[in-house]
């Protein structure tokens, strides 16, 4: 057998992965009203206290703006995506299967942009996100003898973990003589100890001036309304807690930031690196 002509080909005849950033339909029935479906930009107004400014978002959704007076436009934002989509065949080892526990999005935003000087213009909204499903669920008492065996809420595990959330055991492991009765061989997972439920602020003013070198203040704050304290309680937190095993954390964030934005296209701006941020 000889080898395949190129580098880019023969994988034993399976099939590739397609790595997408952008591909979407957009429609636009009515003028101001914008509908967007697929793999699409981030739609709503934000900063990255809350959204990681390269990213791209899974579903759909619509924005409608309209002129209510002289530089004066209010805007409305409406979107629903999947984060996550659970394997149907869960338990992978076992003939019993668990129901699914897909995650998602739902997320609405309300909004004004206004230009009320020809040096200034200002940008403000109120938005709410909420996550399904994204809060870890105990499983129901469970043997776990080695690291295929499996419980039936693994899935509510988060497959990455960021700084600043809080986690809880999800597996409610049988004490045996296996494990030296909870001693050792703890093969556990851990989920999100809080629901998700965001009330967030955004602000921005850009101010023209020194075109074409804009200055730009940022503002947000957010609060996640589904944090409560005594219910993330009830099962005890892995970290994030005080001496006496509290949590010590709480469901409000914010951001300010200062940005020097300059125009690409002029040689001496190349020069200074692009934009200059302080936050």
């Amino acid at each position: 057998m000889g080898a395949a002509p190129t580098t880019g080909q023969g994988s034993n005849f399976s099939k590739y992965n397609i790595w997408l950033d952008l591909a979407y339909l957009r429609f636009t029935p009515l003028n101001g009203l914008t509908i967007d479906a697929g793999r699409l930009p981030n739609p709503y107004f934000h900063t990255d206290l809350i959204w990681d400014p390269d990213l791209n978002f899974d579903g759909v959704a619509a924005s409608y703006t309209f002129e209510a007076a002289r530089g004066i436009n209010p805007f409305f934002v409406v979107g629903g995506f999947p984060v996550y989509n659970t394997d149907f065949n869960f338990s992978t080892y076992n003939q019993a299967k668990d129901s699914s526990q897909d995650r998602y999005l739902m997320g609405l935003q309300a909004g004004l942009d206004g230009k009320p000087h020809t040096d200034l213009s200002l940008k403000g909204a109120i938005a709410y996100y909420q996550f399904f499903n994204m809060r870890g669920q105990e499983s129901n008492p469970c043997d776990v003898l080695n690291q295929s065996d499996q419980c039936d809420t693994d899935t509510t595990r988060q497959q990455y973990q960021q700084k600043g959330n809080t986690y809880f055991a999800l597996r409610n492991i049988i004490p045996n003589a296996a494990n030296n009765f909870g001693a050792d061989n703890q093969y556990q997972y851990f989920g999100l100890a809080s629901k998700y439920q965001e009330l967030v602020l955004t602000t921005r003013a850009d101010l023209s001036t020194y075109d074409p070198i804009h200055i730009i203040f940022d503002g947000a704050f957010v609060a996640n309304l589904g944090f409560d304290k005594n219910e993330m309680q009830k099962k005890p937190p892995v970290n994030n807690t005080d001496s006496n095993g509290n949590i010590d954390g709480g469901n409000l964030g914010f951001q300010t930031k200062v940005t020097a934005h300059q125009s690409p296209h002029l040689s001496y701006v190349r020069q200074l690196g692009g934009d200059w941020f302080v936050f």
